[in-house]
């Protein structure tokens, strides 16, 4: 190894390191006690540190959200609920997102006509150029469309192929194999059977990667339910609630961090098991030659 590798181990090293300090202040900080916590012993390494476990079952049952939505009806939500609504949020907007972008990325990559090749720069522009003052017009149209506080509304909102992931699926698509595509052709198979019985398994790897990835990232997202889908409270958005306001009495940072634990909790348990495929490089397939 030479200098130049050392210096990247050891920034690793020191970035892995202060990672998991933070996780382990917030995994002790969940399991302490308020009395024990404010006397600033925030490990468990004092005679004085009393295990705060009741913060959790406290959690299961105290965290609830109440909003009140633009038709004056008001909803509450608790825990349970909340995690109901990160699940359907989190896996219809990345299976909608998802798709999106295999199908234009199929398109653009297969016919490379005029038409693609603008529509593979104007992605590129989209990433570059920054749109200042969407979120207005955006809340306007689906308030229009009374699209907004339903499922429907997030599904087509999330059906959109802007952003690097697209990029990926594009040079991936492009890059496979057309040998299996040509014969299905020959058998009589017609455009759609090629794309969803060929092409989408052999770039499932890759697709499936960013639909973790997405789902993951709109399992941590509390903007959108902020603007658009407070009818659909997440566990994100009511620890993001928790943030700025007493929920329940649970306002101390030992509850707090409790919640926040229990919502990492599935996403770290999505990641155990999914962490091959999510790590796998993309499986081209291979014809002999």
């Amino acid at each position: 190894m030479g200098l130049f590798d050392w210096i990247i181990l050891a920034m690793l090293i020191v970035y892995t390191t202060l990672l998991l300090s933070f996780l382990l202040f917030g995994l002790f900080t969940s399991l302490n006690t308020e009395d024990v916590f404010d006397k600033k012993i925030y490990f468990p390494f004092s005679k004085e540190w009393t295990w705060g476990v009741s913060n959790y079952i406290n959690v299961f049952k105290a965290f609830k959200v109440t909003e009140t939505l633009s038709n004056h009806q008001q909803i509450t939500a608790g825990f349970f609920q909340m995690a109901l609504n990160s699940i359907l949020f989190s896996g219809i907007t990345a299976f909608s997102h998802t798709a999106c972008i295999f199908l234009v990325a199929y398109v653009t990559s297969k016919f490379p006509y005029a038409f693609s090749k603008a529509v593979y720069t104007f992605v590129i522009v989209a990433m570059v150029v920054p749109i200042v003052g969407g979120t207005p017009s955006q809340i306007v149209i689906m308030r229009a469309l009374r699209l907004n506080e339903n499922l429907l509304g997030a599904a087509l909102v999330s059906f959109n192929f802007r952003g690097m992931y697209f990029l990926v699926v594009y040079a991936v698509v492009q890059a496979l194999s057309k040998d299996y595509a040509e014969a299905a052709y020959l058998d009589g198979a017609g455009e759609w059977t090629v794309m969803t019985k060929i092409m989408l398994p052999l770039a499932l790897p890759t697709v499936s990667t960013i639909f973790l990835i997405t789902f993951i990232e709109n399992w941590n997202s509390y903007g959108f339910i902020l603007v658009f889908l407070k009818s659909y409270p997440t566990l994100s958005y009511g620890v993001f609630k928790m943030s700025l306001e007493n929920v329940n009495g649970m306002d101390h940072a030992t509850m707090r961090m409790a919640s926040a634990i229990l919502v990492a909790v599935p996403v770290f348990i999505l990641y155990m098991i999914f962490h091959d495929k999510i790590m796998k490089n993309v499986t081209m397939g291979g014809v002999k030659e």
